[in-house]
């Protein structure tokens, strides 16, 4: 190699021959997906605690509140007279009713048509 017997290496100039466009995407592993639910379960437990705690104070002062409009009425306060509190929630509105399941629409035919009850049964004894 003669460095001084060569001219100095001009770069040349590379034009394009394609360009090449690349879409990348992620899916996350099935331990990210468990990761991220349970993160987001947490998230959604704690809202509850805090909800369920502000409803538990809310309650004990309504609670106070009544308590003490019930004692001071009975003392002869100057509450109003004739006024009388109904529950807000009726008693036993939790308890469920049984509702009856109404038949298919392929029972009720067979009831009608050939069903032990049916007109053709009781028309024409078997």
């Amino acid at each position: 190699f003669n460095p001084s017997s060569s001219p100095p290496a001009v770069p040349a100039i590379e034009t394009p021959v394609c360009t090449v466009t690349l879409k990348v995407e992620f899916e996350p592993s099935k331990k990210d997906q468990k990761d991220e639910l349970y993160d987001m379960l947490n998230k959604a437990s704690k809202k509850k605690a805090t909800a369920i705690d502000k409803l538990r104070k809310s309650a004990a002062a309504v609670s106070r509140l009544s308590k003490d409009e019930t004692t001071s009425t009975s003392r002869g306060s100057s509450a109003p007279s004739g006024t009388s509190r109904s529950p807000a929630v009726k008693a036993g509105f939790l308890n469920k009713k049984e509702k009856k399941a109404e038949p298919g629409a392929l029972r009720r035919l067979y009831e009608r048509t050939i069903g032990p009850n049916s007109l053709l049964r009781m028309v024409f004894p078997v």
